[in-house]
């Protein structure tokens, strides 16, 4: 299949990454310069639209919601890795 598409290999794979600009857009929401926990909190959301997510995040960090109540974790602030590698 892929032997007799020759010089139109290009425009395949061309038309291909094109396809895949709306669905990162719509599936994919911007995680940089957030924790972790901040991660956690904007995947908590049942929408799998990225500005839907984003607008449970900014609802549940101005009701001052802690990331890890969501998965149940303890969070520690006394934990530091000098104590743990010790």
């Amino acid at each position: 299949m892929f032997g007799n598409l020759g010089e139109r290999t290009l425009f395949l794979f061309g038309a291909l990454n094109v396809a895949w600009i709306p669905v990162t857009y719509c599936f994919f929401p911007e995680t940089a310069n957030r924790s972790l926990e901040e991660i956690n909190m904007l995947f908590a959301s049942k929408s799998p639209f990225a500005w839907e997510e984003e607008k449970e995040f900014q609802r549940l960090k101005a009701l001052g919601i802690p990331a890890d109540t969501k998965t149940g974790q303890i969070h520690s602030e006394n934990t530091s890795m000098e104590k743990i590698n010790v």
